[in-house]
């Protein structure tokens, strides 16, 4: 069979994988073809089989049935390694970099070329420097994994990836940790790669990214392949009411992108609760790393009732931010008040102790313990409660872990371990187990990475459940349409500073913008604060 006059790269056929974990089919008889020069987006809901099909294809999972054919020729990967001799790269979610290496190191791990019968690291950085140039990408390769910001790490990844000259590139959710700028960059690369030939397949829930990015679009539910169309033959409506298995004449959304602007709060712009005292207050709040002055004079409050957005590029201060706000570093200068009294020490054990819930952007290496079961992470912040002198009552906490399940439309088994959830799931986990009790402050940062549609829409309506019920939330987000969704004020970020805060109206996707690119002189009548 071929797409014109072109065979396929790629046959899966008949594709099919079950988790005896949780006995989860989580690819049912799933068969697929990719294209050279083709851009395939892969959508679903979470746990809809997008990542497992493509961690078969990539050598990260065996399949339990079904065949992989490559140019018309059987092949079987027992391995990344396998597959990657193939041509078939996968750059993850969470790219598995490791923290302490330099960045050259970690992606020319096990293909290090040598000279003298050492390695050779002046090649290995002028290859990188090559790859960057060649697709526009903008990192350090001799900085330390563990510096890069999110959407920095995801980049490096990709350079790695082309390194390996793919024939199949899959990329899941690349975009998730990335501002506008970044995303540009990445379709960028991906467009490049494909005038070269190479079959992209894209895994995401951004279906305005879909829309703009794709050739053709395949659409999984429930482990099996729903439907695969082009791109130019459909709309986002139209994919969205596919993803969720509805009739389009149902759907309620007209949008043709996933992040809907509207949403059922008040539009003022204003706390719900007006002249409250603030909850939270941040003052004159200053961080300097290595003699570099990371925050510099933040200094915010936040109401009961209120929900607080900070916006920006994640290397404009965001991160450090948000690991104040977790209590894992103190400021160099400045503080932090909950009802007017002052912090005094800074660690998640005594935030939590004063109220504080955090949901973060680190799901797996902060936010959960993947080797753990789903009810062990489900109940981490309610021990003390659950049972005593570390023995817990079996019913209570099977009743506990099930109605947050439940509640959160989580998918999986509860005793197994949770590493075996989808990413997205995993994020519901997390956030299940905040919400369950939540403080009077809530922070999260980029709550809604990796969700899909009806996942993300339920979490904004969480969000606005804990502000009509008084408490003070700050919402840490790249994601412009989100903060406008849901925030009150937004304050945006740019070169360690907090430069503005912006309201009703005036949070508009392009004033925002532009101050998160450090543009605030085209922007009329505003001063920077």
């Amino acid at each position: 069979m071929t797409k014109g006059s072109v065979a396929p790269i790629v046959r899966l056929e008949k594709i099919t994988k079950v988790f005896p974990e949780n006995n989860v089919r989580a690819a049912d008889s799933v068969s697929l073809e990719l294209y050279p020069g083709e851009v395939r987006s892969l959508v679903g809901e979470n746990g809809a089989g997008k990542s497992t099909i493509m961690h078969i294809l990539s050598g990260n999972l065996v399949p339990d049935a079904g065949s992989i054919s490559l140019d018309e020729r059987r092949v079987r990967f027992f391995s990344p390694a396998d597959a990657i001799l193939e041509g078939i790269v996968m750059v993850h979610q969470h790219p598995p970099l490791i923290p302490d290496f330099r960045v050259w190191e970690s992606l020319f791990l096990g293909i290090e070329p040598t000279r003298f019968g050492f390695i050779d690291r002046l090649t290995c950085i002028a290859a990188l420097e090559k790859i960057c140039e060649r697709y526009g990408l903008s990192f350090d390769p001799r900085a330390r994994v563990a510096d890069l910001a999110a959407s920095q790490l995801h980049l490096a990844a990709i350079a790695g990836a082309l390194l390996r000259k793919p024939r199949v590139l899959i990329l899941d959710e690349p975009t998730a940790p990335c501002t506008d700028p970044e995303v540009e960059t990445i379709f960028s690369v991906i467009r490049t790669a494909a005038r070269d030939g190479v079959a992209v397949v894209l895994i995401t829930h951004k279906i305005r990214e879909v829309m703009r990015i794709s050739d053709s679009i395949t659409v999984m539910r429930n482990g099996r392949v729903v439907t695969t169309v082009h791109a130019a033959e459909t709309d986002g409506s139209a994919v969205s009411a596919a993803i969720m298995g509805v009739d389009r004449s149902a759907e309620s959304r007209a949008s043709t992108t996933n992040d809907s602007s509207a949403g059922s709060r008040d539009d003022t712009g204003q706390p719900s609760v007006v002249g409250a005292s603030p909850r939270l207050s941040v003052e004159s709040l200053s961080l300097t790393i290595n003699r570099r002055e990371v925050l510099r004079d933040i200094s915010f409050t936040v109401a009961a009732g209120e929900v607080f957005g900070v916006t920006g590029i994640r290397e404009n201060g965001l991160e450090f931010l948000e690991d104040i706000l977790a209590g894992l570093i103190a400021p160099t200068r400045g503080r932090l008040c909950i009802d007017g009294v002052p912090i005094a020490r800074y660690s998640p054990r005594e935030f939590r102790r004063h109220g504080i819930s955090y949901v973060p952007t680190d799901r797996i290496f902060r936010g959960a313990s993947l080797d753990s079961s789903v009810t062990e992470n489900l109940i981490l912040n309610r021990r003390h409660r659950l049972g005593f002198a570390g023995v817990f009552d079996r019913d209570t906490v099977k009743g506990f872990a099930g109605s947050l399940m439940s509640r959160f439309d989580i998918v999986g088994h509860a005793h197994g371990p949770l590493r075996t959830l989808s990413g997205g799931n995993i994020q519901k986990v997390i956030l299940s187990r905040e919400l369950a009790h939540p403080g009077p402050i809530v922070v999260f940062s980029e709550p809604s990475w990796g969700l899909d549609v009806r996942s993300r829409d339920m979490m904004y309506e969480e969000i606005r459940r804990l502000r009509a019920d008084g408490h003070a939330i700050v919402l840490i987000s790249v994601d412009i349409d989100e903060v406008i969704e849901l925030a009150d004020r937004v304050a945006v970020m740019y070169a360690a500073s907090m430069i503005r805060t912006l309201t009703g109206s005036d949070r508009s996707r392009e004033k925002i913008g532009e101050l998160m690119l450090g543009l605030a002189d085209r922007i009329p009548g505003g001063v920077l604060r």
